[in-house]
């Protein structure tokens, strides 16, 4: 029924660096509802990439950083219900730290985050999708030409997808 935007960084004049805002929409108005909810991020470097519905109320955030490759630190995806009066952030998953259990990937030298223990280094994972209640879709931007998270060496990074399956369902 609504649309979610976030501001991506802190706002200028907003003395909390970690401050983030979520905005709600009406398409069938065309305009603002006036409601909103302050989010959290974990570091005042980290970004809001992208929202996701999860359900009617619960909205999945990508929260990324500036770092790529080795310095690649937060690249997560939370839970929260939009309409609580206190948002609380639950991990659904860690991108920075898969297990690859069935052997998708194999390591490879100079590359980052292939093989048994998988991860997303990128600087720009931006698309979010729930696929089913357990399964998720995500990718990455190369910002041709210039990312190279997943192979240092080689510029830019190919853009990549993963299909995750997540440990316990979005919903009971």
């Amino acid at each position: 029924k609504f649309i979610y935007a976030s501001i991506e960084k802190a706002m200028v004049e907003d003395p909390s660096r970690t401050r983030r805002l979520i905005l709600q929409f009406d398409p069938a108005s065309g305009s603002f509802t006036g409601q909103y909810q302050l989010y959290e991020v974990d570091a005042p470097n980290v970004s809001i990439a992208s929202l996701e519905a999860a359900s009617n109320t619960e909205l999945l955030v990508l929260e990324r950083d500036t770092g790529q490759g080795e310095k690649a630190i937060i690249k997560r995806v939370y839970k929260i219900d939009f309409f609580d009066e206190v948002l609380t952030k639950t991990l659904i998953c860690d991108l920075m730290d898969i297990r690859d259990d069935s052997g998708l990937t194999s390591a490879e030298d100079g590359a980052i985050g292939l093989g048994p223990k998988f991860s997303f280094p990128f600087v720009t994972p931006e698309c979010l999708l729930v696929l089913d209640n357990q399964t998720l879709l995500i990718a990455n931007d190369n910002n041709y030409p210039m990312s190279s998270g997943r192979r240092p060496s080689l510029t830019p990074d190919d853009n990549e997808f993963i299909r995750l399956r997540l440990d316990q369902p979005l919903l009971p």
